[in-house]
């Protein structure tokens, strides 16, 4: 009896590997092609412009032949927060010439977010001196996390907003607001402010003005353009800050001119300056170490169909190879459509989780 039991055991403990490996070897194939990780698993599907259906492997493929990334993502969504910390794995895996910029730190935090990054500071006081409020934890502190880990660089590539809004108000002469702020500000600011053209700013005015295909009027967290949930830097929190407060600081209703009260061409001058200031940081990054590839993160409207951020980056470093991918929230399936062609070079349909914006 005890022999016989002896031979059941062994013969139970040869058939474990055998079950386990048939079990494993399609599951991690689906993962291979349907996400990359459980989480993931047919969360969003991923197309070329023209239509043709991309792996994530295709997609960190197309990312390593290029020099910068402009993710433009859907504020707070976890599907899309997820999938960047995904894509930002795959590029470290195959290369350590990786350094990842946010939109959702400004630029005078930045001696603090590399202290953090070198555990030079905790991170109660690292979060707390870089302003973030609580999505941060939720949205991007995973990837903060993973470069920490790994020893990858990050640019805190966003002017102050206290910066933005006394533009905003100061008016259109920006060279003039430049010299007006004192050497320690100056350092915050872009050295260009570079217009970009018109299609950018119409497409700016209509969502502002109610008139954007989103068909009502734009709101703090919720104005659309082309299937991208869109606001502008000033009139919505980043996802890193609290809900309730205006990127600057500031009430989109201050103004007594524009569009319900909104003073449509001061928020105007802060979107290209939010985008100028994104360009000046990724383009100095660059000059400076030619040899690190550039993962930025911003909001969709910065990026959609050639926005104001790749242009602006554009005519500083018009020899850095580019590469456009757009997050676009969907609740109605992942099937392509073609109004979204030429939008930018990788699209991305995900699950769409209702509360995020992507300006």
């Amino acid at each position: 009896m005890i022999h016989a039991r002896r031979s059941w055991a062994v013969t139970a403990l040869l058939l474990l590997p055998s079950t386990g490996c048939a079990v494993w070897a399609p599951a991690s194939a689906a993962l291979s092609k349907d996400g990359g990780n459980a989480a993931l698993f047919r969360q969003y599907e991923a197309y070329s412009s023209k239509g043709h259906r991309l792996t994530l492997a295709d997609v960190a493929a197309r990312c390593d032949r290029s020099d910068v990334v402009f993710f433009g993502e859907r504020h707070n969504d976890v599907v899309c927060n997820q999938l960047e910390a995904q894509l930002l794995a795959e590029l470290m895996k195959r290369s350590g010439h990786w350094s990842l910029s946010m939109e959702f730190f400004e630029a005078d935090t930045q001696p603090d977010l590399s202290a953090y990054l070198a555990r030079r500071l905790d991170e109660g006081a690292f979060r707390k001196r870089s302003r973030t409020g609580r999505r941060y934890a939720t949205s991007h502190r995973p990837m903060i996390e993973l470069c920490r880990v790994v020893g990858v660089p990050v640019i805190a590539a966003n002017a102050p907003r206290a910066l933005v809004r006394a533009f905003r108000k100061f008016g259109d002469d920006y060279e003039g607001f430049r010299a007006s702020r004192s050497a320690e500000e100056q350092r915050w600011l872009p050295r260009d402010y570079i217009e970009v053209d018109d299609a950018y700013r119409e497409r700016f005015f209509a969502i502002m003005s109610g008139h954007g295909p989103s068909g009502g009027a734009a709101s703090a967290t919720d104005a659309e353009t082309g299937g991208v949930q869109s606001a502008p830097q000033e009139m919505k929190p980043v996802s890193t800050a609290e809900p309730s407060a205006a990127a600057d600081g500031s009430s989109a209703t201050e103004s007594s001119h524009g569009h319900g009260g909104v003073d449509l061409a001061g928020f105007y001058r802060s979107q290209l300056l939010w985008d100028n200031a994104m360009a000046d940081a990724i383009a100095t990054h660059r000059r400076q170490h030619a040899s690190q590839r550039v993962f930025h993160i911003v909001g969709g409207f910065h990026v959609a169909s050639d926005g104001g951020l790749v242009q602006a980056f554009g005519a500083r470093q018009p020899g850095d190879r580019k590469l456009t991918i757009l997050y676009i929230s969907r609740d109605d399936g992942f099937a392509y459509r073609s109004a979204d062609r030429g939008k930018a070079d990788v699209l991305i349909y995900g699950m769409g989780a209702g509360t995020g914006s992507g300006g």
